[in-house]
């Protein structure tokens, strides 16, 4: 199954999509550490949707698995015992998971479809600031 997604064509020549996947949990914020781990990261408390904006890739996934990892009941708002904590985690990993996956399968259609525009893709994005990107 493909992750549900907002967007419209001109965001995928830009990478720009925000792709979502539903994230049940009483928490109604993220935890500190986790929002810190990665900007692009958010949640829809209302919807119960975890977002990313762009492609997640193998290594900002671990980032974030690895903070996820690290979360201790000080973190959290509601969530006060280790168990619900321990399924916080595993939802939050299973969730980023189809998120990377999803995110990914959009990259290769975006490859398959326009070659040209991914190579300057390619080449853009493994610039960390705006001003560097800009320069390729």
């Amino acid at each position: 199954m493909m992750p549900q997604q907002r967007m419209n064509s001109l965001d995928c020549y830009w990478a720009q999509k925000r792709l979502w996947r539903l994230f049940i949990t009483d928490e109604e914020n993220l935890p500190a550490p986790v929002l810190i781990a990665d900007a692009k990261l958010g949640f829809d408390p209302f919807k119960k949707e975890l977002t990313y904006a762009g492609v997640l890739s193998a290594s900002a996934r671990t980032v974030l698995e690895n903070a996820a990892d690290s979360l201790v009941l000080g973190d959290m708002d509601i969530i006060t015992i280790q168990p619900d904590l321990d399924t916080f985690i595993a939802d939050f990993k299973t969730a980023l998971g189809l998120i990377s996956t999803g995110s990914n399968n959009e990259l290769t259609t975006f490859g398959d479809s326009q070659p040209e525009l991914k190579t300057i893709y390619d080449s853009v994005i493994p610039e960390t600031t705006p001003s560097a990107q800009s320069q390729n």
